[in-house]
């Protein structure tokens, strides 16, 4: 069975700028997407590739995740627009 989940909240300040999140090691269902709803994200899990080679969240959309591989890897996104905050959400097992 799961534990309660985490949330992290990653306020991503500067516009097309790569951030990044360590997904937790016991993680075994993840939930991402914008705050407001109003932008897109770009995801992907390559350092120094999210404005190249990623997948688009929609604006008013999430990303849902569930395998034992997310153990531990690091997310990498970017928004086109400065101030949006990504909340990801992360079941642990």
């Amino acid at each position: 069975m799961y534990s309660r989940p985490t949330v992290t909240n990653v306020t991503m300040t500067a516009a097309n700028t790569e951030y990044s999140h360590t997904v937790q090691a016991n993680t075994k269902k993840l939930l991402i997407k914008e705050r407001s709803g109003g932008s897109s994200v770009k995801l992907c899990y390559t350092s120094g590739a999210s404005g190249t080679t990623y997948i688009t969240i929609p604006a008013g959309s999430s990303k849902y995740l569930e395998a034992t591989w997310l153990r531990g890897i690091v997310l990498y996104f970017q928004c086109p627009d400065a101030g949006n905050v990504l909340e990801i959400e992360e079941w642990l097992a």
